[in-house]
């Protein structure tokens, strides 16, 4: 997310959404290894992706939960073969020993944030399959962009927790992506100090302090060390503490909007970005997001822990994200779900600039490459030869 106004002053909202600063959320799974999760798609395979969409269910921009609740119920059991929800997820390699994270995109406004009624029955089913209500997190990023939705109001009947990474869990200083682009750190970054004399003079004692001769007449090193800690830059981006240490499946539900920096706010974009922290180095004109994104979820943490993918296009935003436009909407009333992200990605994005067309909005063009770059990264399928579309009226 690009640095803002509307981010400081939503920080007293999500210190209100998630309670006093906490440590990492400490929920240990159940005794035994849960089975690993399947793997998305290698180089060659096809991949399936089914397709719910029923405009019915939406009306203006109210939705219609119980027929938006009938439509994942129907594409969650056709994707997965299954007769019921429990046995659905079972397939995917759920267990009961498993602490499941369903990493939701939120875009500080109801109407481009998946709904919670939608989430709750992802939820329900899992605790059908026999996961435990408290170990079933709905999580994102970035307090303040949940502050404004209504995953803030709490709600003791919800079959989950709700929490943040920032400023709530945090990042794990010990696993971390390196990218050669340097990003200034901001609050929130794991590595951000203040900048007062006090708070360099303590971080350059912990670094070595300069060398002899080579300070300030009040003591204030000079030299590397210090324009290092003045900067307060990194090519480091730590990952969240509940990716890393909490959770042992990860259900990935984006929105499908646009996104001004990566061209599509997408599986791939709102995982990967919203899993670390000093991502907005990635954010940058010519960079947009290639191929950090790939790069990021190309290991072990995803692949082997990522269940499921859905896009939820109740209401698609198809210009002006990531933050919330209702003038740039329309109301597919669409459900995509797949074990391949690329795919989703590969499938939405001309779905959002046909309507860019139409609306006479610049195409998003090559802003969204990384979903190529993640192919090419083995994540998935982009050829839509390789990609069985499964659509249910």
């Amino acid at each position: 997310m690009k640095p803002g106004l509307h981010f400081w002053a939503a920080f007293l909202g999500a210190v209100l959404l998630t309670g006093a600063r906490a440590s990492t959320l400490q929920i240990s799974p159940g005794p035994g290894a849960a089975p690993a999760s399947p793997p998305p798609p290698s180089p060659g395979a096809r991949s399936r992706v089914v397709l719910v969409e029923r405009p019915s269910a939406v009306n203006h921009f109210t939705l219609n939960p119980a027929a938006v609740v009938q439509m994942w119920r129907e594409g969650f059991l056709r994707l997965t073969g299954q007769k019921t929800e429990a046995d659905g997820w079972r397939s995917l390699g759920v267990t009961a020993n498993d602490v499941v994270g369903i990493k939701i995109a939120a875009h500080g406004n109801d109407l481009v944030t998946p709904p919670p009624f939608l989430v709750d029955a992802m939820a329900r089913g899992l605790i059908a399959a026999g996961v435990l209500p408290g170990h079933i997190i709905v999580w994102d990023r970035d307090g303040p962009n949940l502050a404004p939705t209504a995953y803030a109001v709490r709600d003791v009947t919800r079959p989950y927790l709700v929490r943040n990474v920032v400023p709530d869990t945090g990042f794990d200083a010990n696993a971390f992506y390196v990218n050669e682009i340097t990003g200034k750190l901001i609050w929130g970054d794991l590595n951000f100090r203040g900048k007062t004399r006090d708070d360099l003079l303590r971080q350059a004692d912990m670094a070595g302090g300069g060398a002899v001769g080579d300070d300030f007449s009040d003591g204030t090193p000079k030299g590397i060390v210090q324009q290092e800690l003045a900067d307060q830059t990194s090519n480091r981006s730590y990952f969240a503490k509940i990716l890393t240490q909490t959770c042992t499946k990860i259900v990935n539900v984006a929105v499908m909007i646009d996104d001004e920096s990566v061209g599509l706010g997408g599986c791939l974009s709102s995982l990967a970005l919203g899993s670390v922290d000093n991502n907005r180095r990635f954010l940058a004109d010519g960079v947009n997001g290639d191929p950090a994104i790939a790069e990021i979820l190309d290991r072990d943490l995803f692949r082997k822990k990522t269940v499921l993918h859905v896009t939820e296009g109740l209401i698609a935003q198809y210009a002006g994200g990531p933050s919330c436009a209702p003038e740039f909407t329309r109301s597919p009333g669409a459900l995509y779900l797949s074990a391949d992200p690329v795919a989703i990605d590969s499938l939405v994005l001309p779905r959002l600039e046909a309507w860019r067309q139409q609306a006479q909005v610049v195409p998003i063009g090559n802003l969204a490459r990384h979903v190529k770059g993640a192919d090419a990264q083995g994540l998935g399928t982009s050829d839509p030869a390789r990609i069985d579309l499964i659509k249910i009226p």
